[in-house]
């Protein structure tokens, strides 16, 4: 067993359509996109509700899953599950936590590199700038630039040595940092963001705004992976 893990949540509610949607993204561009690592010390753990847990395993005989509880705000501004890990099960304490959406790409050497910051014996956080590509124009350019203190969705969270230990889900990713001794932010071009219909905040957020860094076609990694189900 290894001491990191990739998380990714698809906990929906037994009847929503959107479950099926990012389901089929997962399959077809997330998890080859996990098979195609350089560096294979990893677990897989995604974050479900029980009616669902059937399906997701049924994908890969690797995927763990795990589940949690939490109470979204009265009034949250976009998706909000946070929580602590005491309302977590089923999921040990990894050393290190890589957080994954469900509809997201990393290249190839992206656990490799998580490895190459994650040492020593005290916490690090470890941010990935991300690309971001439409799936309709095939288009791909630059979200963020974020910060050391406003940290990307694509990072990882090492916790050597810790008496309170901290979920990658505990509050937003723009203040995950707070948990890391120190922040390490990766330049551009080890993981990307997708816009896609099944994905409304993002499609509000970003669709033609998108600075073109390049054809999808000219990013191997990303060329691959970009189709996205009807």
């Amino acid at each position: 067993m290894s001491d990191t893990v990739i998380l990714t949540r698809l906990h929906y509610p037994k009847d929503s359509n959107k479950f099926k949607q990012r389901l089929k993204i997962y399959e077809n561009s997330v998890l080859p996109c996990l098979s195609a690592q350089e560096d294979q010390d990893f677990d897989i753990a995604v974050w479900c509700n029980p009616w669902h847990e059937k399906e997701i395993k049924a994908l890969s005989p690797y995927i763990k899953t795990f589940s949690a509880t939490y109470a979204p705000p009265p009034n949250p501004t976009g998706f909000n599950d946070f929580t602590e890990w005491a309302n977590v099960s089923g999921l040990k304490e990894y050393r290190i936590q890589a957080n994954l959406d469900s509809d997201d790409l990393i290249a190839p050497e992206y656990v490799k590199m998580i490895h190459k910051h994650c040492v020593g014996d005290a916490s690090v956080f470890v941010g990935f700038q991300p690309y971001i590509a439409d799936v309709r124009t095939q288009q791909v350019g630059e979200l963020g630039p974020y910060n050391e203190t406003f940290t990307p969705a694509f990072f990882a969270l090492y916790q050597p040595h810790q008496d309170t230990y901290i979920f990658a889900y505990h509050t937003s990713h723009t203040r995950m940092w707070r948990f890391g001794t120190k922040t390490i932010l990766v330049p551009y071009g080890h993981c990307c963001a997708l816009i896609h219909d099944f994905n409304e905040s993002t499609v509000w957020r970003y669709r033609n705004k998108v600075m073109r860094v390049a054809p999808a076609s000219e990013i191997p990694w990303i060329a691959e992976r970009i189709e996205c189900p009807a």
